[in-house]
């Protein structure tokens, strides 16, 4: 069973603004077929903060194991950067790039040999493995919260050898764990901005249009195409992601999107459903962690287990749109309100009591998400603040992403109508990008998005701090 886990506060990443230089700003950009240039300013975005202080020598050192090998080339970790619920994420470089088979076709070839250079920054993940609880046993091949089957899944997804889209983050190698001394991982591209937040908190330190929402719901727009885009093609390939949430869009040297981390994906024909595969009601979490997953729809915390299929994603799109624009997740009132309350309060003072190390008492705590459930329930749409102003086409939009109900939430009913709505949004927004095209020919959108056919509202020139 999984234990949910938190998003991180969206103020994380504005330490580092004090080190954005902004040149003046610069007009023209590659302009797609009927549209008309915009103004494109520049920004100098420095490598991310937790990056940086890992390189220097501030990251926990994994000495047990520096050097990871593969049929496909030796890897030399060299800073932790993350640790979660399935294992830890290290930077690490390319020692050593092994020669590829000749079954390969060439492109397949060439795009595979040019991301295994040696000398090339990565990102090891080290997958935890399940921890026996007999004492006289080790560890066993089961995987703590993975398993065979899901690094099959993102291996299908998001692997160099069968993926060439444009906005996933691809994986470029792995290792199963096929013995007790095995070391389960996935490596993957580097992306040294970070993810989509800290992009926007460095170009809010300097932009005041972006704080005044002129330039920033432009940004938004323009990302979220890119994720939609990404979640389409997922869809298509018959799997849900299961986790979008801020800090798993990525963002490329460029400033495009790479939708990451697929550990918790699913497979999903288009059209159907599947049975709830993460039951975060059954979670032995607290109250304050089960009002905090904001990210995930109702369908997946309500008592009983139900059914859910693609939609999912779409609300967790709303969520993520709700997150960059406003610096919170949608929701945060009932969060607040519930765990303010009188209740959560006297479960907190009794948590001692509780004999099985879990905190809050059950009863008190299931009390209590019945509790917040029944607040969101009454109150569906979230609290929007007056800053900064949001075009009300975008705040609609946003509504029916995030929809209680999964029947009339948008993208129910699949991509087209999500992409029939950006359409919409871009014409409010004077944004020229689709003008070439009608609201219904959705297709062509989707194919000026991998294409890069869409001009960058901006360009970004990445300060390489990390050595």
């Amino acid at each position: 069973m999984l234990h949910p886990h938190q998003s991180r506060s969206s103020n994380s990443h504005h330490q580092q603004q004090n080190q954005l230089r902004v040149p003046s700003a610069n007009s023209g950009s590659r302009s797609s077929s009927g549209t008309r240039q915009q103004q494109q300013q520049q920004f100098e975005i420095p490598q991310c903060a937790k990056h940086i202080r890992a390189g220097n020598g501030e990251g926990n050192k994994d000495d047990e194991l520096v050097v990871l090998e593969t049929a496909t080339a030796t890897y030399r970790l060299y800073a932790r950067i993350g640790e979660g619920s399935f294992g830890t994420t290290h930077l690490a470089v390319i020692q050593t790039a092994k020669l590829l088979g000749d079954g390969l076709e060439d492109g397949i070839k060439d795009r595979q040999l040019l991301a295994l250079q040696t000398g090339r920054s990565v990102v090891v993940k080290q997958i935890k493995k399940h921890m026996s609880a007999e004492p006289h046993q080790s560890e066993s091949l089961e995987l703590h919260c993975r398993n065979l089957e899901s690094m099959d899944i993102v291996k299908s997804i998001s692997h160099i050898k069968h993926c060439d889209h444009p906005f996933i983050a691809k994986l470029l190698d792995s290792q199963y764990a096929l013995t007790t001394t095995d070391r389960p991982f996935e490596v993957y591209e580097y992306y040294a901005i970070g993810d989509a937040m800290n992009l926007l908190d460095h170009i809010a330190g300097t932009d005041e249009r972006h704080r005044e929402a002129v330039n920033l719901q432009t940004y938004v727009t323009y990302l979220s195409l890119q994720v939609a885009e990404a979640l389409s093609y997922l869809h298509e390939s018959g799997f849900i992601h299961f986790d979008l949430k801020i800090d798993n869009v990525l963002i490329d040297e460029a400033g495009d999107v790479k939708l990451g981390d697929f550990g918790l994906a699913k497979a999903c024909a288009l059209g159907k459903a599947i049975e709830n595969p993460y039951y975060y009601w059954g979670s032995p979490c607290s109250v304050s962690v089960f009002a905090s997953i904001r990210w995930v729809p109702p369908e997946q915390l309500e008592e009983g287990s139900r059914m859910v299929d693609h939609s999912v994603d779409w609300y967790s799109l709303g969520a993520l749109m709700f997150h960059m624009i406003y610096g919170r997740l949608p929701f945060e009132e009932h969060r607040a309100k519930i765990l303010e309350s009188p209740a959560a309060t006297a479960a907190a003072n009794n948590s001692a009591t509780n004999s099985d190390g879990t905190g809050t008492p059950p009863s008190n705590d299931k009390q209590l998400k019945r509790s917040f459930l029944k607040l969101w329930r009454a109150n569906v749409r979230p609290k929007v603040d007056d800053r900064p102003k949001v075009n009300q086409r975008l705040k609609n939009f946003l509504y029916n992403l995030l929809s209680y109900e999964s029947n009339s939430r948008l993208g129910k009913q699949g991509y087209t109508e999500v992409f029939q709505r950006f359409h919409g949004l871009c014409r409010d927004l004077d944004l020229h990008w689709f003008d070439s095209i009608g609201g219904g020919d959705v297709e062509r959108m989707r194919k000026m998005l991998r294409r890069r056919d869409v001009a960058r509202p901006y360009r970004i020139k990445l300060l390489q701090t990390l050595h």
